[in-house]
């Protein structure tokens, strides 16, 4: 799609369900972080017959969270409580297959799976119907229907389908084109948590879209995201700290953003870092902290003509350092990467 807010399908259908006994203790453990005593309790609530704590495990297995992801056995387990008529597994199902976790997407199954979800009344199988007509997988593009589908998980209470609501709203796609409504729906979804809406308030409120400036607005939106451990709106903030954008120029401030969406593995933010440590600004020089970050950037890339042209710079770059510091930038490099794989995603 060629505009700016692309209306994601968040998957709702990951949401942890509430249930007494160790269904309810899966729930408090998730939502602290801790993924490895959560998805043990959501395994031993399923054992004893409970399909929505299943559904939760099969998620976690899909995601990593617990542990390195496992499709084929969130798959396994997903579809036995889709058979059971779990909506929110069929949703689930649904999104691995519209993904293509499985290798090649499958919209056809995506839009059975999405239908079955929807049939129940689930929010997240309207958005799921939503994003395939308005992208035109497996179907024929439609943003009347697009329109239908998200209002519904909009009025269902859906944040996603009220941001991709909004989405659509603001490019007057299945609807006439209202900036006012789309901000309307979009700032209900960000303020029941939603952080892609969030992102997308902040962008809107810097001038865009036939949206006034205002730039408190914008940094409100961001910092809230922000404290979500959102890695984007972390960049973003760097970046306006960084140029001064809307804000007193803080190469401080911009490197401690930068630095918390660097470690969350943002790769746009860790070249940013690079670039800061390299340059003493917001703090002293630090060639091999500065090059661990470029090390990263650059074994991310893809092979193609703009790897090459990194490869020149970081050799220009590394030119003033001794053979002891880029082994060591290398070294953190490798370990950080390491660590960062071992991570639950």
């Amino acid at each position: 799609m060629n505009r700016i807010f692309f209306s994601v399908f968040f998957l709702l259908c990951a949401g942890v369900c509430f249930a007494a006994g160790p269904a309810d203790k899966a729930a408090s453990a998730f939502d602290e972080g801790k993924y490895s005593e959560a998805l043990g309790y959501y395994q031993t609530a399923a054992d004893l017959g409970d399909t929505e704590a299943a559904v939760s495990a099969g998620n976690m297995y899909l995601y990593g969270q617990g542990g390195k992801p496992d499709y084929k056995k969130a798959i396994g387990i997903l579809q036995k409580a889709a058979d059971k008529g779990s909506a929110r597994a069929q949703c689930s199902l649904g999104y691995i297959y519209f993904s293509g976790f499985l290798g090649k997407p499958d919209y056809a199954k995506a839009r059975k799976w999405y239908k079955k979800s929807a049939d129940l009344k689930y929010e997240g199988g309207y958005n799921g119907l939503g994003s395939l007509y308005e992208e035109g997988k497996g179907v024929g593009q439609d943003y009347n229907e697009a329109f239908k589908w998200y209002q519904k998980a909009a009025e269902s209470g859906d944040t996603m389908g009220m941001n991709n609501l909004g989405a659509l709203y603001l490019n007057g796609k299945g609807a006439p084109k209202d900036p006012d409504k789309a901000l309307e729906w979009m700032e209900n979804a960000g303020h029941k948590g939603n952080l892609l809406a969030m992102n997308n308030l902040a962008y809107l409120y810097m001038g865009n879209f036939g949206v006034n400036s205002n730039m408190k607005k914008s940094l409100s939106w961001l910092e809230e995201a922000s404290g979500k451990n959102d890695p984007e709106a972390r960049r973003k903030l760097g970046e306006l700290y960084m140029n001064g954008t809307g804000v007193q120029q803080d190469y401080k401030k911009a490197r401690k953003y930068f630095s918390l969406a660097a470690e969350q593995g943002n790769q746009a933010a860790q070249m940013s870092l690079g670039f800061l440590l390299e340059k003493g600004k917001g703090g002293p020089v630090d060639m091999v902290e500065a090059c661990k970050w470029y090390w990263l950037v650059f074994e991310a890339f893809p092979e193609g003509d703009d790897k090459e042209y990194f490869s020149k710079q970081l050799d220009a770059t590394v030119k003033g350092m001794t053979k002891q510091q880029i082994d060591e930038s290398k070294k953190r490099a490798q370990v950080w990467g390491e660590n960062f794989a071992k991570r639950p995603q």
